[in-house]
């Protein structure tokens, strides 16, 4: 084009040129003013309720509750529906008053405070959460591994993230008076021979080991279930068909305390039992349970079945949540033993089922607060959590919205 055709057709669409000229500028204002925003970050609301986040109802009944154990409950809701929104909460125990909730990316479960510097929970990015049931994109083993610990300081904010390269099981984190971190992780084996049992095209064995890290990642310890079990304890009512393999699993360990003299209390929900294991050389010292090593005593039940959350009470006694599977009526309660460790004796002292004999086949916890009274997690009920009297009177409910659930509540005193 010449020089004065060019001209020409500048004169001729100067409007037109002047309009784009102002419209690539304005562009170029608001992109200044509003950057391309990065991934939700999932803002912490501190002392108020997020906006979008379903309704917690609680209730509180008798004046027994309001003044007594001032603390927080500490808990998550949370769904396995791909597209559900799960949230980590803490909640004043004695108001309702939501103090913290954080709407997490993917899924978390198992909030709960440690001491008065650090929390945590298990977290399934959200990646990795919606292909859950996929083996080709699964990072894990579904229900079981496929994420990390968080930790967070007494200021709602990430100081760490536990990872381990065999997987994070799901169900437990100790931190230790010496700072050690304690947790499982799976442990996959080959499947004892058996010309009975189904293997299309194979099948594998799949336990948990107990592991005790330090602070900077060395094994302090560790301890595998399935090196004290026979063919004869296998319990097959867990498998998952997985990558073209059957796993099952025998053990399914869920719950880890310390006794006083040091040495660890495991939970083996899938052999109906609870073991001591000695801290130093591994030896199971004693098993209360099935073909265990205690006499039950004024228990009908005659012992408890795939239990969860079996810990020590102050008064030495030892609580759990017995979910009750193999009940020829299956109803879930909480026990509380008297152990006697010379006699061999496991006393039933005290237990609790819901007015409707409520059943939760999985997940649950119990936990004994100050002013005697015992908060409890079924799961999966009209109130989901309840706080129970020593004679059994429910002094607070909290249902939470429908399809939800949490794993465990926790009540941290102040």
């Amino acid at each position: 084009m010449k020089r004065q055709e060019f001209s020409n057709f500048v004169d001729k669409h100067l409007a037109y040129i002047a309009l784009f000229s102002g419209l690539i500028l304005a562009a170029s204002i608001w992109y200044f003013l509003n950057p391309p925003q990065s991934p939700q970050t999932y803002k912490a609301y501190i002392n108020e309720t997020p906006p979008n986040m379903q309704a917690i109802e609680v209730q509180h009944y008798g004046a027994e509750l309001p003044g007594y154990a001032i603390g927080k409950l500490y808990f998550e809701i949370a769904s396995f529906a791909p597209d559900s929104q799960n949230y980590i909460i803490e909640m004043e125990h004695g108001t309702g008053e939501i103090t913290f909730a954080q709407q997490i990316e993917g899924f978390g479960m198992k909030f709960e405070r440690h001491n008065e510097n650090l929390m945590s929970y298990w977290h399934m990015p959200g990646a990795n959460f919606t292909n859950i049931f996929n083996p080709d994109g699964f990072d894990g083993i579904p229900f079981a591994t496929g994420g990390d610990l968080v930790l967070l300081n007494s200021d709602y904010q990430t100081v760490t993230t536990i990872s381990e390269r065999r997987g994070l099981d799901l169900h437990e984190l100790l931190i230790l008076d010496n700072g050690n971190y304690v947790f499982f992780v799976p442990d996959i084996r080959e499947m004892y021979h058996d010309p009975t049992l189904t293997c299309l095209p194979s099948c594998e064995l799949l336990g948990q080991t107990l592991v005790e890290v330090t602070p900077g990642g060395e094994i302090a310890f560790e301890w595998s279930a399935l090196d004290h079990y026979e063919r004869s304890d296998f319990v097959m009512d867990d498998m998952l068909i997985w990558d073209n393999t059957m796993l099952y699993d025998l053990t399914h360990a869920n719950s880890i305390d310390v006794d006083s003299d040091g040495n660890y209390l495991i939970s083996i929900r899938h052999t109906n039992q609870v073991l001591k294991v000695d801290r130093q050389t591994g030896d199971v010292i004693w098993t209360l349970g099935k073909n265990g090593d205690f006499t039950f005593i004024d228990d009908s039940a005659n012992g408890f079945s795939h239990q969860h959350n079996a810990h020590w009470l102050e008064n030495g006694h030892l609580m759990l949540f017995d979910n009750g599977n193999d009940y020829p009526n299956p109803t879930s309660s909480v026990v509380e033993y008297e152990i006697d460790e010379t006699a061999m004796t496991a006393t039933l002292v005290w237990a609790y089922r819901s007015e409707d004999n409520h059943f939760s086949p999985n997940r649950g916890s119990a936990q004994r607060l100050s002013n005697g009274n015992t908060l409890i997690n079924w799961v999966s009920r009209q109130a989901n959590i309840q706080e129970v009297t020593p004679e059994g009177e429910v002094v607070l409910e909290i249902t939470l919205p429908d399809n939800y659930a949490s794993y465990q509540v926790q009540f941290w005193g102040e």
